[in-house]
């Protein structure tokens, strides 16, 4: 049979976990469809209020949360496709 020496992976922690995490999802955001791209960047990296979101892009309140919500689940199934090991190993710790 054939050895294989033992190896370890590295994957980031703490504060380089964060920021990895940050960066990876504002640049998925650019792979959403419209409008849920517009309203996730204007909630999630300029920290706009919700119903200024809604006013902004002329639409009511629930329909911003729906969007924002489907965008965040996107983001979400993304970063599992891409990055299975970082996801598991970051939603495995409870604390960073």
């Amino acid at each position: 049979p054939i050895e294989y020496p033992e190896y370890e992976v590295m994957l980031p922690t703490g504060e380089h976990l964060i920021k990895f995490l940050y960066d990876t999802s504002v640049s998925l955001i650019e792979e959403l469809p419209e409008p849920y791209r517009s309203i996730i960047y204007e909630k999630d990296v300029k920290c706009e209020q919700l119903q200024t979101i809604a006013e902004k892009f002329d639409c009511n309140l629930s329909t911003v949360k729906t969007r924002l919500r489907k965008a965040r689940q996107d983001i979400a199934l993304m970063m599992k496709e891409k990055y299975p090991l970082i996801v598991n190993f970051y939603l495995s710790h409870e604390t960073i």
